[in-house]
């Protein structure tokens, strides 16, 4: 984990004065959108998780670090889709969109350290064999 960036790479992490300028956007209703999906979320399972295993998610545990937690997962994972261990020999999957990659492995993915350096140019042609 000190290997990641403190700060989160989405929107759905910043300070409200800095999500207010994006308001009246497509990417503000997006981003305003998707943080109430959030804190839905974490409000929801945060109880269970705290009574379940309060070694593990105590009060430190804030909306803050879950957002920062999505945040990574999110900018840096990749989909299970990309994974060949349950394709036969002659699989070749290859980047068309961000939505077919999606709808592939159903938001399943892993964290591979120092694989996310290989994913920052855009336009980038990707094959995975």
């Amino acid at each position: 984990l000190a290997a990641l960036p403190r700060e989160s790479p989405t929107p759905m992490s910043w300070p409200a004065n800095l999500r207010a300028m994006l308001a009246g956007t497509n990417l503000g209703a997006a981003v305003d959108e998707e943080r109430e999906q959030l804190e839905s979320q974490f409000a929801a399972m945060m109880p269970k998780l705290q009574a379940a295993h309060p070694e593990l998610f105590s009060e430190d545990f804030t909306l803050e670090n879950f957002l920062w937690a999505h945040g990574m997962w999110f900018s840096r994972r990749y989909p299970t889709a990309m994974a060949s261990f349950d394709k036969d020999k002659d699989y070749s999957w290859q980047r068309r969109a961000e939505e077919d990659l999606e709808e592939e492995s159903d938001g399943e993915g892993a964290l591979v350290p120092f694989m996310d350096f290989t994913n920052h140019r855009s336009g980038t042609k990707i094959v995975w064999r």
